[in-house]
């Protein structure tokens, strides 16, 4: 009896495996808004003040067809296929709000970047799961420190350079970064 209830628990989760149908995204990467981690930390300065800093994580969840989405560090400094040599494959618009809406602004230090291969294996199919970006904002040590309220555009590329959609975030409010003029 123990070896039959031995082999059909496999037997049932390999019919129940085979039931699974894998998943039909395209092959064009799809993103949506998955929220922010938001954390206000402090850190000491050259001179012992105590500094206060938002810590941002922006959640972009992700799907695509056939799961080519990320490059190496390599292939970003030209190792590799050319074509990704110097590729941001994660572009983020900053948008600040004024008076009058919002306007972009473009940070002393682009927020745009890469991520590594999702797949390291390299083999194509479906992939789904979410993008963790992380970016942090310095305060002042002013007693009453200004803020922000900024959102963001975003939009990521696969290996074949195929664009997503475009997001935009909720709105969050930060320290101000420092930006070009």
């Amino acid at each position: 009896m123990k070896t039959l209830t031995f082999l059909a628990i496999p037997a049932l989760l390999l019919l129940l495996a085979s039931c699974l149908k894998e998943p039909d995204f395209s092959d064009v990467p799809s993103i949506s808004f998955g929220g922010f981690d938001h954390r206000i930390l402090t850190t000491p300065d050259r001179l012992g003040n105590r500094v206060p800093r938002d810590s941002v994580v922006v959640l972009v969840d992700f799907q695509d067809g056939d799961g080519d989405l990320g490059i190496t560090t390599e292939e970003f400094q030209g190792k590799g296929d050319p074509k990704l040599k110097g590729v941001n494959n994660y572009i983020v618009r900053v948008m600040r709000k004024t008076r009058t809406g919002f306007v972009e602004v473009f940070p002393q230090v682009p927020f745009n970047s890469f991520y590594p291969p999702l797949k390291p294996d390299g083999r194509r199919g479906p992939i789904e799961g979410t993008l963790r970006f992380s970016q942090i904002f310095f305060g002042s040590t002013a007693p009453k420190p200004l803020k922000d309220t900024l959102k963001f555009q975003i939009r990521i590329l696969d290996r074949a350079l195929h664009e997503s959609n475009v997001i935009e975030t909720d709105t969050i409010i930060v320290f101000p970064p420092v930006y070009k003029p």
